[in-house]
């Protein structure tokens, strides 16, 4: 429904993953960047919801928040 969005956090999550190797990271960051996405080109509503679904993910994610800052958190395609 919001394509536009969804090529932008494809982006995010692609040169979040090259750059970093963390998929949790560039999980977290593009649901943050697809809300703020969403915010700008929808603004009849759109980032409501957007905004709603990053909040759960960043929740969902705490512990490979806790496992980042631990530097413990296993990178893409390392086996662990």
């Amino acid at each position: 429904l919001m394509w536009k969005v969804g090529l932008i956090a494809a982006a995010i999550w692609l040169i979040t993953a090259a750059l970093t190797k963390y998929s949790s990271l560039s999980g977290m960051l593009t649901s943050i960047g697809a809300a703020i996405a969403a915010i700008f080109l929808y603004p009849q509503g759109g980032g409501i919801m957007a905004s709603l679904m990053a909040v759960i993910i960043i929740w969902r994610h705490k512990d490979n928040i806790g496992r980042l800052r631990r530097g413990e958190e296993s990178k893409i395609g390392q086996k662990g």
